[in-house]
């Protein structure tokens, strides 16, 4: 029921937190996304492509799991 605030909300939070939240792990940088791959799914998968394909199911399982909320709580967001 909300999909237009669910597209901006992942195209925005992609845009500007998780590419310039930055923190430093063992001395070396990461990003979120980059944190994401590396440690929750490359660290045992060992494919980059699938375990980079796993983040972006990740990020969307989020925001499923935001607008099933919204949706239970009958907000629905026009912009």
């Amino acid at each position: 029921m909300n999909p237009l605030f669910v597209y901006i909300g992942m195209t925005v939070l992609n845009t500007f937190i998780a590419h310039n939240v930055k923190f430093t792990i063992n001395e070396k940088p990461y990003v979120i996304i980059q944190w994401m791959n590396d440690y929750m799914f490359n660290s045992w998968i060992g494919n980059e492509y699938v375990s980079s394909t796993l983040v972006g199911l990740t990020i969307l399982g989020i925001w499923f799991v935001v607008a099933y909320f919204l949706y239970q709580k009958k907000i629905f967001i026009k912009l």
